[in-house]
């Protein structure tokens, strides 16, 4: 017979964190929720950036449209790679803070590079391209896991996913904009590679304590 009742070895159901009203705690007034979303801003606007002005940047060097799109593709795809296997060792090490400076590293040197010598050998952009994507990749994967881990209970998830996105998606849009307006007000494309290599050098700190948040929270 299926007994509607809770089996007697069921762990007591959790109370989640609450706010002076008896709701769920909001994400607004929560350090970690703001500072996840600060990380999810800028790696997105890493994102973003690149993907818009790498291979405008290559073409501006000589490099065909068509090659620009291979690219572009290459980019796109090493980003599948790092995005599955880097959550996978966090989980394992039952630590993000390593995983977050390689991975944000991985991201600021490649564009560092693409802004100061993208074509320092035969086929060195295609180089600097792969690197970005694996950065990327490995810490948009981990600023949704940080999302997740700093959240005080399944329920607040979506809480705290909605404001990282609105906020993250929001102040990233802008990104590729603002480039644009270097890239015009410099006459080339290194100042704005330069500028996203000082926005990852920001995403290495956020990211480091994001996962600090999340570490300790997963531990409280």
């Amino acid at each position: 017979v299926w007994s509607m009742g809770p089996r007697p070895d069921a762990p007591a159901p959790t109370r989640q964190p609450t706010r002076a009203g008896g709701g769920p705690r909001s994400p607004w007034r929560d350090p970690s929720a703001w500072i996840v979303t600060a990380f999810m801003a800028v790696q997105s606007l890493l994102f973003y950036g690149a993907l818009a002005w790498l291979p405008v940047s290559a073409i501006a060097h000589g490099m065909s449209a068509q090659d620009a799109g291979l690219l572009l593709g290459l980019f796109t795809v090493t980003q599948v790679l790092t995005a599955f296997v880097v959550p996978a060792f966090a989980h394992r090490t039952g630590d993000m803070r390593p995983w977050m400076i390689a991975t944000v590293t991985a991201t600021s040197t490649g564009l560092l590079l693409v802004a100061l010598v993208p074509y320092a050998f035969p086929g060195a952009l295609w180089v600097w391209a792969a690197l970005q994507g694996l950065g990327m990749g490995g810490h948009f994967a981990l600023a949704l896991n940080a999302i997740t881990q700093v959240a005080p209970s399944a329920t607040a998830v979506p809480a705290y996913s909605g404001m990282a996105f609105l906020f993250g998606y929001g102040l990233a849009a802008i990104g590729p904009v603002l480039l644009g307006f270097l890239a015009d007000a410099s006459g080339g494309y290194r100042l704005p590679f330069l500028t996203l290599t000082a926005f990852g050098l920001l995403a290495l700190a956020l990211g480091v304590a994001a996962a600090n948040r999340a570490r300790a929270r997963a531990r409280s």
